[in-house]
């Protein structure tokens, strides 16, 4: 995701920073929970609901990627993440 975020084209880059930030605030949260515990991060992040706090950034970088490319390129798999991955994720973290 870091590096298509590096490689993307897009107009306004003033939104692809605000993606950049955001992967890197998901990443930093991601290393910082997975340096502090001893089980696999996705396992810990599945029985931690607030831990989608620190990686949420992160996915919320991927949404705004789906969302580019499903509008750019008309890809339903795109239009589906743009869709899927914020209603999983909220659904974790409140559900």
């Amino acid at each position: 995701l870091g590096a298509a975020l590096g490689l993307i084209h897009m107009y306004v880059s003033e939104i692809r920073s605000v993606m950049r930030a955001l992967w890197a605030f998901g990443f930093i949260g991601s290393a910082v929970i997975a340096s502090n515990v001893s089980e696999p991060l996705p396992l810990y992040v599945l029985e931690h609901h607030w831990t989608m706090w620190a990686i949420g950034p992160m996915f919320a970088a991927l949404t705004g990627l789906a969302f580019k490319e499903g509008m750019c390129y008309g890809k339903p798999e795109a239009a589906a993440l743009f869709f899927c991955v914020p209603a999983l994720c909220l659904s974790h973290l409140f559900g």
